[in-house]
């Protein structure tokens, strides 16, 4: 059996206790957290939600873009025996309101936000309001005033089968519905990301997507419990690329929206008809890739990832040809995040998801639809019996997603099936 994140997290603690861990670029000039220091954080702040009256299974929403913070929150949660439910940092008051009262949130961290008035208007009075120290919505309890609180000695021990995290997934119609996913579900998928990933206390990860997408939270946060890497956060985005030159990480996790931009940018510089010409001279084809991958601040990365999206094979070739190999990727808040991947990276595969990770089992079903079970899948939607009902066969949970699959196990979407809801 996986140990699960807080274990992970202490054993690291003690193993490298003053190693730089968290890096937290504030008005440009880093904040450096050790993971010694990111731990006596957490425990001061899980000491304070106990002491506000909290009590184990109580849920704690988080609603911020990704900073140190959202980090020690999320760690403190978990040691004060409580539940996190992360909300996008760009949700509306409608949607903000309907996940707090859906999930009965006792308390929410707030922190940095592009629109605080729509926080303020879907945070209701009664919920115990603790903010980040940054201009956020006013609250009732101030991040620094917390962790003033002696560090709580004793934290949870939590079992395979507790809820680690409700994460909200906005289906095809109506409320985004409660993702109710264990600490066994998160142990069995990082556990994983960590061999497939080989990542070791040596490397260093960016977060910057949503933490609230489980996608970010496994492979980038939790993943770090495992794996002792280092993690940089961007203060914004106009400084993002200023920030991964700062970060030099050796993984980098994008979007396809984003992956466009870049290859849009790198184009402004050189056109593309005289790049691919430099491209095939030897030596200094590989000269004008590196300085290409120096100049996005992806000199040191040696792993890519692509996922949320499909994306162009086209762009995945133009990319592997300046030496950035991206693996495509499949997943579901459902999964856990990631649940299969072209890793480690085949060229022959581009345009497939690749194999499934070994922590789900994959299948093509009636209507050629994706099924999939295993120890990273969830249990059930928060609440909603009928559709979680609605959404297993014989322990087969039904994606939605139509693939295509190999005699060798590779996968390929190949389009969506309407959401049809049994009606009897």
């Amino acid at each position: 059996m996986n140990t699960l994140p807080l274990e992970q997290f202490s054993a690291f603690v003690d193993s490298q206790p003053n190693v730089p861990f968290l890096h937290q670029p504030i008005d440009r000039k880093l904040k450096i957290f050790t993971w010694a220091e990111v731990d006596d954080a957490a425990r001061r702040m899980a000491a304070s939600l106990l002491q506000m009256g909290l009590s184990k299974g109580d849920r704690v929403a988080i609603l911020s873009k990704n900073c140190a913070h959202w980090f020690i929150s999320d760690l403190a949660i978990m040691m004060a025996g409580l539940v996190s439910v992360p909300i996008y940092p760009t949700a509306g008051r409608d949607t903000i309101k309907f996940v707090i009262e859906q999930s009965e949130c006792k308390a929410i961290f707030v922190g940095k936000l592009d629109n605080v008035d729509e926080a303020d208007a879907g945070i209701a009075s009664d919920i115990k309001r603790i903010t980040y120290p940054y201009p956020t919505v006013k609250g009732q309890h101030q991040w620094d005033d917390l962790i003033k609180s002696k560090p709580l000695q004793e934290i949870n021990q939590a079992e395979p089968n507790d809820t680690f995290s409700l994460c909200y997934t906005s289906g095809s119609t109506g409320n985004p519905k409660g993702v109710v996913l264990s600490y066994g579900n998160v142990s069995s998928a990082a556990s994983a990301f960590v061999k497939l990933m080989e990542v070791n206390s040596q490397d260093v990860s960016m977060s910057y997507l949503p933490l609230a997408h489980i996608t970010e939270r496994t492979l980038i946060e939790v993943l770090s419990y495992y794996s002792g890497n280092k993690i940089y956060f961007v203060e914004s985005l106009d400084t993002f690329i200023d920030d991964v030159k700062v970060a030099q990480p050796t993984s980098f996790l994008s979007v396809p929206r984003l992956w466009n931009k870049f290859q849009i940018e790198i184009l402004n510089n050189i056109p593309d008809k005289k790049l691919q010409i430099l491209l095939k001279i030897p030596l200094i084809g590989k000269l004008v890739a590196k300085k290409i991958r120096k100049g996005l601040g992806l000199g040191n990365a040696t792993m890519f990832g692509s996922g949320t999206a499909p994306i162009s094979p086209s762009i995945l070739q133009w990319y592997d040809r300046i030496g950035i190999p991206i693996s495509e990727g499949w997943g579901m808040t459902e999964t856990s995040g990631l649940a299969c991947s072209n890793m480690p990276y085949d060229a022959a595969l581009l345009g497939s998801i690749g194999k499934a990770c070994e922590c789900v089992e994959m299948k093509i079903g009636d209507n050629q639809e994706i099924l999939i079970r295993g120890a990273a899948v969830f249990k059930e939607y928060y609440k909603r019996p009928d559709a979680t009902a609605e959404s297993f066969t014989d322990g087969w949970f039904h994606t939605g997603d139509m693939g295509a699959v190999t005699q060798d196990g590779v996968y390929q979407i190949i389009g969506r099936l309407k959401e049809q809801f049994k009606t009897g």
